[in-house]
């Protein structure tokens, strides 16, 4: 359900099942296909007839990443509300986080940086994980680069940061940087209308040069795991016919050439 909070009145946008994007995706997250066994119960079957595994039983972590058209359609508003703003998504599946964000963002056609600059711009309820972000990012290799804001706790930690204007503040801003060449990942988590402005400018800057933006706390740790994988591990492909017989599935797969 998706929710929108007004003057302390609380409505509903929408509420669906999510059967035509969640379903298949929990299905190949978890071998397990929702779609047949829906249909089972809805034709009389119990559902300790469909001899299922404990609840609550899955092997690694799958990512799913939705795909944005803002490269094709670059005058297209990188605003994103509760409204579909995606044309598709993809799903990245590994034994740990780090390798399952990382295929996520390749099956993206999106590629991540090894080194380089690393931009931060934090809004002010964020500014308290400053820290951590940038010693995360800093740990791997990358120099700091950071809004005045972001830049005075950085620096009040004792991390090595680059100030670098807002798009409205001066001259060369966060733009001019990414157009550069400069800034290779960037991190920026706005709030209110001017920090919206200037997330605008950053984004279509960014999608233009193929720079990787996360626009949250979560997401930039997710990156970042991502990014050591990369460094670390070669990235395995295991069908999805060929996992769920790993995971001992093999009578939910459909023999190849059965209708489904």
């Amino acid at each position: 359900m998706q929710f929108a909070l007004l003057d302390g009145v609380v409505y509903v946008l929408e509420a669906n099942p999510r059967a035509s994007r969640t379903a298949p995706f929990v299905s190949k997250a978890t071998g397990l296909p929702l779609a047949r066994l829906a249909t089972d119960i809805a034709l009389g079957a119990s559902v300790a007839e469909l001899d299922l595994p404990p609840e609550g039983e899955m092997q690694g972590v799958a990512i799913k990443k939705p795909v944005f058209p803002f490269r094709k359609f670059p005058d297209a508003s990188i605003y994103l509300g509760p409204e579909m703003r995606s044309t598709g998504e993809v799903m990245g599946w590994a034994p740990g986080l780090g390798r399952a964000t990382l295929k996520a963002w390749v099956g993206a056609n999106e590629r991540l940086p090894l080194r380089g600059n690393a931009y931060i711009s934090l809004n002010k309820m964020d500014k308290r994980r400053a820290v951590e972000i940038g010693r995360v990012f800093r740990d791997l290799g990358f120099d700091l680069l950071a809004t005045r804001g972001t830049a005075s706790v950085l620096e009040s930690a004792g991390l090595p940061v680059r100030s670098v204007f807002k798009v409205h503040e001066g001259k060369p801003d966060v733009s001019d940087e990414i157009a550069a060449g400069t800034i290779q990942l960037i991190v920026n988590t706005p709030l209110g209308e001017t920090s919206r402005f200037d997330e605008a400018a950053v984004g279509r800057t960014a999608v233009a040069h193929g720079v990787p933006m996360v626009t949250t706390l979560s997401g930039a740790l997710a990156l970042a795991r991502a990014i050591r994988a990369l460094r670390e591990d070669r990235i395995d492909v295991l069908s999805l016919q060929d996992r769920m017989r790993a995971w001992g599935r093999e009578r939910w797969l459909r023999p190849v050439g059965e209708p489904t």
